[in-house]
């Protein structure tokens, strides 16, 4: 049976996201490495067992495709507008707590403390390059 083994988005600014993901969401940068001979540099991060590779192409290169979060209107378009990558969810002890402190940040909480499946408790917000974050609380 296979299992997951990471989650990779592409990003215009590789540094920005690092820092993003590191300092405001805690992850653990586990590499941080370019890639010439692929026209690449990338970032390997870690929150509990899950791993997070960040891409981001070298001499600017352009990206071709808006992020999930990204000129859409409301989060129910963002979550269901798109083909392809939709959103990164992160399990939290207290949401109200993590909500606090991504505001405290400077982060815009898209849509907080929606009800969830099983009890749950959800927001979202969007990381620097736009891509759609969901925060939840299970009982």
């Amino acid at each position: 049976m296979a299992t997951l083994d990471h989650v990779a988005l592409t990003v215009k600014d590789l540094g920005e996201a690092v820092k993003f993901y590191s300092e405001v969401l805690g992850f653990q940068v586990l590499k941080v490495k370019k890639k010439p001979e692929l026209g690449v540099a990338y970032a390997l991060l870690q929150a509990g067992q899950a791993v997070l590779e960040i891409i981001s192409p070298l001499k600017g290169k352009p990206l071709t495709q808006k992020p999930a979060g990204e000129g859409l209107e409301g989060v129910t378009a963002k979550l269901c507008g798109r083909a392809g990558f939709n959103h990164i969810s992160l399990r939290v002890e207290n949401l109200e707590e993590a909500c606090e402190r991504l505001k405290g940040r400077g982060v815009k909480i898209l849509m907080e403390l929606k009800p969830g499946g099983g009890g749950s408790k959800l927001a979202f917000f969007t990381d620097p390059e736009g891509n759609l974050v969901e925060l939840v609380e299970k009982p």
